[in-house]
């Protein structure tokens, strides 16, 4: 054991010589639990060896030789746990002289009944607090437990929810795919259909007109959207011609009119009646513009010609060619 430090007089300190008579308090601790080891040893020998099948000098040595090995490790034991106690007294001491305090232990009151009672009252108090404590923690590792394993469930939710819509995406991706495909297909077709269309109406202008040529086929593609024209063109055509026809016969009836007004009109005197004169002009207003709306009739026909010419071979006559005998001349 170390001695104690002197102070500037020679005389070691007070807080020194306490910390000396706490180890020698321990030191005379570990006589006596030295003493209660080799008591309970002979209890033992006198009590369970006396009829034995050994000797008792075999059995008392084998007993002396447990006795030092256990005295050997709880001499050890108590002059560890001492010095380690009296460490911390030197730090509590060395504390309070930085502290301008003074510290004084009392030997004696550990060797009070009631003041160690006490202390194991507090011990047991600690651990039914740290006994709480490991009560609270599960029943908090439990709610812990719970949670996680609400939110694992949730996780895998989620995780199933994202590949229902990944999968989803992937459908919504290849019918994109298959729509592109399909529009880039008819744009195709289209442009071939125009051009077919073109190449036909080119070698139809080019034709001689002495020597028609062959007829030529549209391309398969277009073979639908060209009948229903030639078709609508056709209609078309039938119904001005119609028209043309009616028109031509009102006008017929008009310079039939005409030509009876001016006959008549020489016949007579020239003091004829005012109504009789202002026959004329209306009819001549009249053929007027039945003569201007059979031109606008004449000129739709033969604009409709000029289109089923396209689709038609030159030597086949597609419509019938109406009358263009020229009008009669304006009435005077």
């Amino acid at each position: 054991m170390a001695a104690a430090a002197p102070d500037s007089d020679g005389k070691p300190d007070r807080s020194m010589l306490q910390l000396r008579d706490f180890l020698k308090f321990f030191a005379t601790k570990r006589e006596v639990f030295d003493t209660e080891i080799a008591a309970q040893f002979r209890d033992v020998e006198a009590a369970r060896l006396g009829d034995a099948m050994y000797s008792i000098d075999d059995v008392r040595s084998i007993l002396e030789d447990a006795k030092e090995g256990v005295k050997e490790t709880a001499l050890r034991e108590l002059e560890k746990h001492a010095n380690m106690a009296g460490l911390v007294l030197e730090q509590v001491f060395a504390a309070s002289i930085i502290g301008g305090l003074e510290l004084n232990i009392d030997l004696s009151r550990t060797e009070d009944a009631a003041a160690l009672e006490r202390v194991g009252k507090l011990k047991l108090l600690d651990r039914k607090a740290l006994e709480d404590t490991k009560r609270m923690a599960a029943a908090q590792l439990d709610s812990l437990n719970a949670q996680h394993l609400k939110l694992m469930k949730r996780v895998k939710e989620l995780e199933a929810a994202q590949e229902a819509r990944m999968l989803e995406a992937a459908k919504a991706n290849a019918e994109a795919d298959r729509l592109r495909a399909d529009h880039g297909d008819l744009v195709r077709r289209l442009e071939a259909a125009e051009a077919a269309a073109e190449a036909a109406a080119g070698a139809s202008a080019a034709a001689p007109a002495a020597a028609p040529a062959a007829p030529s086929a549209p391309a398969p593609a277009a073979t639908a959207s060209l009948s229903a024209e030639r078709d609508s063109l056709r209609e078309r055509n039938a119904s001005l011609v119609t028209e043309l026809e009616d028109l031509k016969a009102e006008l017929a009836a008009c310079q039939a009119a005409g030509r009876g007004s001016d006959a008549d009109g020489g016949a007579e005197d020239t003091e004829a009646s005012p109504a009789s004169g202002a026959a004329a002009p209306r009819i001549t207003k009249q053929f007027q513009r039945m003569r201007e709306m059979l031109k606008a009739k004449t000129q739709q026909v033969k604009t409709l010609r000029t289109r089923l010419s396209k689709y038609e071979p030159d030597d086949v006559k597609v419509v019938d060619e109406a009358d263009e005998t020229p009008l009669v001349p304006k009435l005077g």
